[in-house]
């Protein structure tokens, strides 16, 4: 084999082993892009499940958030519904390892309490999401620190819970 021919097999062979690892890369991300999908949807279907299956509120909003935490595989979640006469946020159903941790916490919708000024309340009052990629130093976590550490939590959201396009709670 001449040395040009030789140069271009070479070539060509560093190309296609390129493309391969490229496929199996892909093919990597379309597999957990699948699977997110599946748990999406399970949780989706338990939701609905649980909806239609309720003879409460209270049952349904445990039913809810438990097909969360075990559809998306979250350590914990919860749901909050603002009281009526205060600013508060209570909490009306919880689930995950982190039970413990969250019935610790308390949440307002007054943005001059600093409990208010958490993600919770944010979340609440901008009707919008509200995400936190490094709990342990975002400073709208303050009041929640110690727990997080002690938790090793590292990322937290919050959304909000509308009815008739208005917020009602947080989950």
């Amino acid at each position: 084999m001449t040395g040009a021919r030789h140069s271009w097999v070479r070539s060509y062979r560093t190309s296609m082993k390129t493309r391969l690892r490229n496929c199996d890369s892909e093919a990597s991300t379309i597999k957990r892009a699948s699977h997110w999908l599946a748990r999406v949807l399970a949780a989706l279907s338990a939701t609905n499940e649980a909806i239609l299956s309720s003879s409460n509120v209270e049952e349904m909003l445990q039913k809810v958030i438990a097909a969360a935490v075990d559809g998306e595989g979250f350590l914990g979640a919860a749901i909050f519904l603002k009281a009526n006469d205060s600013a508060l946020l209570r909490m009306e159903a919880c689930a995950g390892a982190f039970v413990d941790l969250i019935r610790k916490m308390h949440l307002s919708t007054d943005p001059s309490d600093p409990h208010g000024q958490g993600l919770g309340g944010i979340a609440f009052r901008s009707n919008k999401r509200c995400i936190s990629n490094d709990v342990t130093s975002d400073p709208r976590i303050r009041p929640w620190w110690d727990l997080a550490k002690t938790a090793g939590v590292k990322t937290c959201a919050v959304l909000p819970i509308c009815v008739g396009g208005s917020p009602v709670g947080v989950i």
